[in-house]
């Protein structure tokens, strides 16, 4: 940048400001013996400070003055932008917005399934509501139901009346504890066993006295699910209860617990139930039902059962060849 005749004031990178008086004679350039240039007198705050400099030493300053001017320039507008935003009520809406995040985040945590306030409204809720629930009555229902149903059933032809009114029944039962232990739930298999077992290919037995069949085994294992790399907050098993001589009467149920939770409970099942599908239900499926239904906890006091001295219930009949 060369230096303008109009431009009497520069400012040195100290921060000093100098007036330009005039040329003061000329030097030799550097790097030069022939070439030589103006020498400007520059005047000081003080006396003392006056300085000479060459041509190319004062355009040295224009420039920098120029450059320090535009990035003032700059800074000026960037503090007026910020400025501006300060005051137009963007930083109120902003921490508006964010207040607004922060209280429903907060508020969801408090009443997620972990949180405080989830734990506290159902405290809240069970004692008001659970009283009123135990106080009502529920069995005249269930006797108007049986009444109802009966009277529907006796007036059609169906042969598996009796069994559809009788599950039924069962089902609607509440059941007679909050928990039973696994190797109850056994206890009643053996007894399903025992009673649907099918005979046809048992031998029949008569060592002194009444004819019966051989005896036949149930045995009942847990499997746990293996999780893996995977975390989860519940634990989940399968009950398998199996009959080696009539693979028929095999079922299971999947149980589930928290992982902080000592007992077990079924997992699924509650869906509405067609009619129809009563006739083929067992006792022991109805049994397992209602326990579902009745949310039954389930102590798991054993993991495995074995049985092999159940007598059928059905006796073989006497025959004379």
């Amino acid at each position: 940048m060369k230096h303008k005749e109009n431009e009497k004031v520069v400012r040195t990178e100290t921060g000093q400001v100098f007036t330009v008086v005039g040329k003061k004679g000329s030097k030799r350039k550097a790097g030069h013996f022939i070439k030589r240039e103006p020498v400007y007198q520059l005047k000081g705050p003080h006396e003392s400070l006056d300085l000479l400099v060459s041509q190319s030493e004062l355009d040295a300053y224009f420039e920098k003055n120029e450059e320090n001017r535009k990035m003032k320039t700059f800074e000026e507008r960037i503090a007026e932008k910020v400025n501006e935003k300060l005051n137009d009520g963007t930083v109120e809406k902003l921490v508006e917005t964010y207040l607004e995040k922060g209280v429903s985040e907060a508020l969801e945590a408090v009443f997620s399934w972990r949180g405080d306030g989830k734990k506290l409204l159902e405290e809240k809720l069970n004692e008001i509501i659970v009283p009123v629930i135990e106080r009502h009555e529920f069995n005249r229902y269930l006797a108007k139901l049986d009444s109802v149903l009966t009277e529907i059933i006796n007036s059609t032809n169906l042969a598996d009346n009796k069994e559809i009114l009788e599950n039924f029944k069962e089902l609607m039962k509440e059941p007679e504890t909050e928990e039973i232990k696994l190797s109850e739930i056994f206890k009643q298999y053996c007894g399903h066993v025992a009673k649907n077992v099918d005979t046809y290919d048992l031998k029949a037995c008569c060592d002194d006295g009444e004819p019966y069949y051989e005896h036949v085994v149930a045995v009942m294992e847990v499997e746990h699910e293996d999780k893996g790399w995977f975390k989860s907050c519940f634990d989940n098993c399968i009950v398998k209860f199996t009959c080696e001589e009539d693979k028929d009467l095999n079922c299971q149920v999947k149980l589930y617990k928290g992982v902080d939770e000592k007992n077990w409970r079924f997992k699924g099942g509650r869906d509405s139930i067609d009619i129809n599908s009563l006739r083929n239900l067992s006792e022991f499926e109805v049994f397992l039902m209602t326990l579902n239904r009745g949310f039954v906890d389930i102590i798991m006091d054993e993991e495995s059962g074995f049985d092999d001295d159940i007598e059928p219930e059905e006796k073989p009949e006497w025959s004379i060849n």
